[in-house]
């Protein structure tokens, strides 16, 4: 009868391990079933912080900032597929389910801005006009500055190469014309011509 007795406590007692061990099981099991995943990649030109594949406990808020690169621009960041604008930061809030994030760039088209469209240069004297970029160009412009037609008289005096970097790209540079004395009366004109590959030409109309 002990013996019995002895054996009962026994199964009891292996029963309750048991369910302890299947209690803890099931509550191990409920916690790994509350996160979710959001994917996060970015495309040529600029990333996204954090990127790959994000744990979210159930519930929880996270924010993704993004970053272009030089010489690009956000055009779009999409949410499961749907376009939230040119955004530089997005935060999923009480996430409850798995999400996607894409963001995508463009390389920028800078164009050539000058401070003036004419200008006068007297004869036998000289004067300037300022050049920059509209953008952040993704790598240095070579540019040229030339008297595409018109009075010969007038002439580029310096400012006929310049260099529009990724940092001074919108930082103004200057050219200076000089015009020749001569013997008429004619004020002439000249089209003074910034190119580069790549880039519109721009012209200013010089008058001596």
């Amino acid at each position: 009868m002990r013996a019995k007795q002895i054996s009962s406590r026994g199964a009891d007692l292996i029963g309750h391990v048991f369910l302890i061990f299947l209690f803890m099981a099931v509550s191990a099991a409920s916690a790994v079933a509350q996160t979710h995943t959001i994917t996060a990649t970015a495309g040529l030109g600029g990333s996204i912080s954090p990127p790959g594949i994000v744990i979210v406990d159930d519930g929880a808020d996270q924010t993704f900032n993004i970053f272009h690169d030089a010489g690009y621009h956000i055009t779009d960041v999409l949410v499961d597929g749907a376009s939230e604008g040119a955004i530089d930061t997005y935060t999923f809030y009480s996430v409850a389910a798995d999400h996607t994030i894409e963001a995508q760039f463009a390389e920028n088209s800078p164009e050539f801005e000058t401070n003036v469209s004419t200008v006068n240069v007297p004869e036998g004297s000289t004067a300037t006009f300022q050049v920059r970029l509209t953008a952040q160009p993704p790598s240095t412009v070579s540019a040229t500055v030339t008297r595409a037609s018109g009075d010969a008289d007038i002439t580029v005096q310096s400012g006929a190469a310049l260099a529009f970097t990724t940092a001074n790209w919108d930082t103004y540079q200057t050219v200076t014309l000089a015009a020749a004395q001569d013997a008429d009366t004619v004020n002439g004109t000249a089209t003074i011509r910034a190119a580069a590959s790549g880039i519109p030409d721009k012209d200013v109309t010089a008058t001596e």
